[in-house]
């Protein structure tokens, strides 16, 4: 029987309209000794024609990054739950740029695989196709709106590269708000989001598992609330023959949901340079639809992405084994607790 939560969470990560500024320790800027070391790094990975995805931690000399990763952790796990870090060098070859923040990755957790075919970074662009024509493909891959939804992993980075000429801004909401209103508006709603609904995996399930994944949108477990909503997803589902249609309270559930996400959620545009990193957990994130620059493929909305797990993640709920989302962060968990003595 699932542990249904019955009382508001209060919780550093429980915050509305936080602000993107330092005070709140929401923006980290990288000082000229940090970007030293990081183009110094990238040079030797060039020097010795290392690609992204040879690097290793111990392929990166950086000390002076050290307090900076160790503070990004704490508010990641524990804290507000997202930070964006500026000053990210990018004035370099898109090839040294992916070494530089596969690496900085390392530095921070272990880089997980984002689909199916294991890889480990993702370049996020318009490729142009329809999701409702295409099984496979996810909407990240498209210039349409992302209704709020959360990522794989414990956290995931974002690194822009290129901002797009309208729209595509980035949002957060914390999703720890959003159930603490669903539960003082309507606690019958806040137990029907704890309880299972459909999720069609876009041909990225954990291998042997179904092609639709039946899990609940929160799930209370150790003392922690952890959430995965993709609405979108949701509704795709029922395309498939053995998905059942929604209920009328899970639907009116999944639409008060998403207008608290909508008014409770901040704002702000990624500039080149600037790394988003937040909390798969805690928060959602969303986009506007965006356009790109017009005749000019060089001038594409283009970000880079990897997931991470974290060496300080929380107790993961079971059935997180088996979700497209989350099944490495899990393993990552089992792996590390078998290990200790």
């Amino acid at each position: 029987m699932p542990e249904y939560l019955t009382q508001a969470i209060d919780s550093p990560a429980a915050w509305k309209a936080l602000p993107i500024n330092t005070t709140a320790n929401t923006l980290i800027h990288l000082n000229s000794q940090q970007i030293v070391e990081l183009r110094q790094s990238a040079d030797k990975l060039d020097s010795h024609n290392t690609t992204w995805s040879e690097c290793q931690f111990e392929d990166f000399e950086l000390a002076s990054l050290k307090p900076v990763v160790e503070s990004i952790r704490a508010v990641l796990e524990g804290g507000h739950g997202f930070v964006v870090v500026s000053g990210f060098p990018i004035d370099i070859s898109i090839t040294l740029t992916k070494r530089i923040f596969f690496s900085f990755g390392h530095q921070l957790g272990f880089p997980d695989p984002q689909d199916a075919a294991g890889h480990l970074l993702h370049d996020i662009r318009d490729t142009g196709s329809d999701p409702l024509k295409v099984d496979d493909l996810r909407l990240y891959q498209t210039n349409r709106e992302l209704d709020f939804h959360n990522d794989g992993s414990d956290a995931f980075l974002l690194l822009c590269i290129e901002a797009a000429v309208a729209g595509g801004q980035s949002r957060l909401v914390s999703a720890i708000t959003v159930f603490n209103e669903i539960l003082a508006r309507r606690p019958d709603l806040a137990r029907v989001l704890q309880e299972p609904f459909p999720f069609d995996a876009r041909g990225q399930q954990v291998p042997g598992q179904p092609r639709v994944q039946t899990v609940p949108i929160y799930a209370y477990h150790e003392g922690y609330l952890n959430v995965l909503f993709k609405r979108t997803y949701i509704e795709m589902a029922e395309r498939f023959s053995e998905v059942p249609p929604l209920s009328e309270p899970q639907k009116e559930a999944i639409e008060l949901m998403s207008t608290l996400c909508e008014t409770l959620s901040i704002e702000f545009t990624l500039r080149p340079g600037e790394l988003l990193i937040a909390n798969n957990y805690d928060l959602l994130h969303g986009r506007p639809a965006y356009q790109d620059h017009p005749g000019t493929p060089g001038k594409r909305r283009h970000m880079l992405r990897l997931w991470l797990s974290l060496p300080n993640g929380r107790p993961l709920p079971p059935h997180f084994k088996n979700t497209r989302e989350f099944s490495h962060s899990f393993t990552r968990r089992q792996d590390l607790n078998r290990s200790l003595p």
